[in-house]
């Protein structure tokens, strides 16, 4: 299970924990590109 190494948070998804390390830790989308996480804005726009 993903965990924040910031907070000890538990996400169900790698997805959830990026989306919460955003938000709540301000952390920048860069950690998104090297995880090779889709935007979800970038998922329904392919559609």
């Amino acid at each position: 299970m993903p965990t924040c190494d910031i907070c000890g948070r538990e996400f169900s998804t790698e997805r959830g924990l990026i989306i919460h390390k955003a938000r709540a830790h301000g952390k920048s989308k860069e950690s998104e590109k090297e995880s090779g996480i889709k935007p979800l804005t970038e998922f329904m726009e392919s559609k």
